[in-house]
């Protein structure tokens, strides 16, 4: 379908719309915001006869209709029933089947389920380290029903020390400042005081950040905050690029956060990541307002996609609110959606196949009055499908909407299904790596001071890097699972030498 007619007649919302869809006309109809913009719509020869909006938890269509309330909280005396003092509990993800309706709860514990007419299951997610105290719910809605005061409880098991690290950056680039967003999520039971430590790339200087760092030597800055149970710790570091650093340089961060207990998961409290410093204007810019752009990180079959959305408010005045709707491949598990992190305060929700994250309030401020703030991001895992062929893709495209403007359309993400191993071994006389197989450490030797040293599993997930100051490197391997991984090192105009070694 490429063109859409809709005039006089009482239908409220529309459902969801392929993205083949290049024109709408809409005339004398309640329809007042759009489930999803199609990648081919054309506001030029379209006429929809209000502003172009796309239905979320602000705008009126879902709640004209039908949805679950409710709120997620923490069942301390495990008897299956929200009593007075019981805290709320955020780390939940709520779903009704069939149809794959999802959300997640606010700070407060409180969620919207914007859903469809119908029967259902109404149900929370299986959470690490939780048995849910609830059972499942049997909802029926009819038409403009709004089913409340379905809460959902879950009671922790004690004794779990458990923190995940994230990293995130913005783009970098000679002689100007950018953001690297870090956060911590305690997924354990018990508040702990985590050890913080990020080491950022040698060739960036510190700025600041959002919180003043216990010590800051060189280029490795340390916090130890406390952080409760199912909580978590953000904030933004700001880091300067030298005019003098060539373009294309890449750049390694490293971030641990380590509990002040045994992690019951160590491997899980490191995050690498390498970026590029790239060249003035990054993605490509809508005149006068908002860019965004939509990477994603790679993996295997069987494993989860990981998508960021980043988005810059190029304006001339503060974006008071970000919305940013995504329309799902059915290649993809929509049950499986994991909200890793963000760059602010955001509320998601899936509805008819529509992946929505709604940042409101956000204040993001415009890039000529404070460049380095006004980018944001989100990013989230979603598995494939398992009945994926050889060759398949899953294409993804988001819409970023900043207030009332009309939506940024991020590239395509294209994930390609290789069932072969994504990286082969090359092999060179001169890389050396010893001992094969290995234990706790790796040491690397090759004639290629300041090149870039990369760790990554055989599907090409990235998950060591660091900057060799001489012939001889030494990885730490010890919180690996084992199995075969590759090092690689990067040569002159991009070229890599590789090498497989096994961990035992």
């Amino acid at each position: 379908m490429q063109y859409l007619l809709c005039g006089t007649n009482p239908i409220d919302c529309l459902p969801t719309l392929p993205n083949s869809v290049n024109s709408m006309v809409c005339s004398s109809t309640n329809v007042t915001c759009l489930p999803n913009i199609p990648t081919a719509y054309d506001a030029i020869s379209s006429d929809l006869g209000f502003p172009l909006t796309v239905c979320n938890v602000l705008s009126p269509c879902p709640f004209d209709d039908e949805a679950i309330t409710g709120s997620v909280f923490n069942d301390a005396n495990g008897n299956g029933a929200k009593d007075g003092g019981e805290a709320a509990f955020t780390n939940a993800v709520i779903e009704a089947q069939p149809g794959s309706y999802l959300t997640a709860p606010d700070a407060a514990g409180n969620y919207v389920l914007p859903i469809d007419t119908g029967s259902y299951v109404l149900d929370g997610q299986d959470v690490l380290y939780h048995a849910r105290t609830t059972a499942p719910a049997n909802i029926t809605l009819t038409a403009l029903q709004i089913d409340s005061l379905n809460d959902i409880g879950y009671q922790a098991i004690p004794g779990i020390y458990d923190l995940v690290a994230h990293l995130t950056t913005m783009p970098a680039r000679p002689g100007f400042d950018n953001n690297v967003y870090i956060t911590v999520e305690n997924i354990g039971t018990e508040s702990t005081v985590a050890a913080l430590d990020l080491t950022f790339d040698n060739t960036q200087t510190w700025v600041g950040s959002g919180i003043v760092p216990d010590a800051l030597v060189g280029n490795n800055a340390t916090w130890s905050p406390t952080i409760a149970a199912g909580g978590s710790w953000g904030i933004a570091v700001t880091l300067n690029t030298d005019a003098g650093v060539v373009i294309g340089t890449p750049l390694a961060h490293t971030f641990i956060a380590t509990p002040s207990a045994q992690d019951t998961t160590p491997g899980e409290q490191h995050h690498h990541l390498v970026r590029l410093c790239g060249r003035g204007g990054g993605p490509q810019r809508q005149a006068g307002g908002p860019r965004g752009d939509d990477t994603r990180a790679g993996a295997g079959r069987e494993q989860a996609l990981e998508y960021t959305i980043r988005f810059q408010n190029t304006g001339t005045f503060p974006a008071e609110r970000v919305i940013i709707t995504d329309t799902l491949s059915t290649d993809l598990l929509w049950n499986t959606m994991d909200l890793v992190s963000s760059s602010h305060t955001t509320e998601w929700y899936i509805h008819q196949g529509v992946l929505h994250f709604v940042m409101d309030p956000i204040n993001l401020p415009d890039s000529t009055s404070d460049e380095p703030n006004s980018h944001g991001y989100v990013k989230f895992r979603m598995a494939p499908v398992s009945t994926l062929l050889n060759g398949a893709q899953i294409e993804n495209v988001a819409n970023i909407y900043f207030d009332f403007n009309a939506a940024v359309v991020t590239a395509p993400a294209i994930f390609t299904v290789d069932q072969s191993v994504d990286i082969a071994t090359n092999v060179d006389n001169d890389f050396v790596l010893y001992p094969n197989p290995a234990h706790d450490q790796l040491t690397v030797q090759v004639d290629a001071p300041g090149a870039l040293l990369e760790l990554r599993s055989l599907d090409g997930r990235l998950l060591k890097a660091q900057r060799l100051t001489g012939t001889h490197a030494v990885l730490s391997i010890g919180d690996l699972a084992g199995g075969s991984y590759v090092v690689s090192i990067e040569q002159e105009r991009g070229a890599r030498i590789l090498q497989r070694f096994i961990k035992l």
